[in-house]
């Protein structure tokens, strides 16, 4: 308690860099009677200062939404938006859904970026069927969105399986490897052998680290089926470390 009073006393006057370090040592130290001195910061005029509150009343209420995380949902700064997607995704609380949804509409593609990865890891499994159906059409529709919102949509969905994988199979077709090969890793972890067809393609895919990506998971989920295609490829196949990586998957799965 007086370690929280001296630092009180030292946000007067003090230096942004000062307001911060005080601002994250309260995330660290401070308790429940102080949740009014941390909702403060919140009205810092330093956007990092913000961002520290938020995670600090995050920590101080994990059991609910206090209403400053609801006011940080709406801050002028991108970065503590995205730091209310995250204290908001971390909540135990039902309620946040309704902000997450909100912030997965957000005009900065890096806020709805955390917003729909936390709709998913927290509510696509939801045992409720309508908060389900509601997680998984974000993800849906956030898979045509920019690549750093399709590629939270793949993390999600690496981690929680199930019907996520319905909504991330067509980000094969996406222009930017990274998605594809995310996506290609997730189904390689989570889908049946039934959906491992749709991996075939992209043995000749245009880019160099799908191509070795997609064999290399064919190889290590054992699907033989995909020989044929992989023979085809290796007849035409120019890059020495594809070639290598697609030798090694051959005798994996002739073997």
């Amino acid at each position: 308690g007086q370690a929280v009073d001296l630092l009180a006393a030292a946000l007067n006057g003090a230096s942004n860099a000062a307001r911060l370090s005080i601002a994250r040592v309260l995330g660290a130290i401070a308790r429940h009677t102080d949740a009014e001195l941390v909702a403060m910061l919140l009205k810092d005029p330093s956007p990092e200062v913000r961002c520290a509150a938020v995670d600090a009343i995050a920590r101080l209420e994990a059991d609910r939404t206090p209403e400053p995380l609801h006011l940080a949902v709406a801050d002028e700064a991108p970065g503590v938006r995205i730091a209310a997607a995250r204290a908001l995704g971390r909540s135990r609380h039902e309620t946040v859904f309704d902000d997450l949804q909100r912030l997965a509409d957000d005009e900065d593609s890096r806020v709805r970026a955390e917003a729909v990865g936390a709709i998913g890891r927290r509510f696509a499994s939801d045992a409720d069927p309508r908060v389900r159906a509601a997680a998984l059409a974000e993800l849906n529709r956030a898979c045509e969105d920019e690549a750093p919102v399709a590629l939270a949509v793949v993390e999600a969905a690496y981690e929680i399986g199930g019907d996520s994988l319905a909504y991330v199979t067509p980000l094969l077709s996406r222009s930017e490897p990274e998605i594809v090969i995310g996506t290609v890793r997730c189904l390689g972890a989570h889908a049946p052998d039934t959906e491992l067809e749709a991996l075939l393609p992209l043995v000749s895919h245009a880019d160099w680290s799908v191509r070795a990506e997609a064999v290399e998971t064919l190889a290590v989920r054992g699907f033989r089926r995909a020989v044929p295609t992989i023979l085809r490829r290796m007849e035409t196949e120019q890059d020495d470390f594809v070639r290598n990586v697609t030798l090694n998957a051959l005798q994996k799965l002739e073997g």
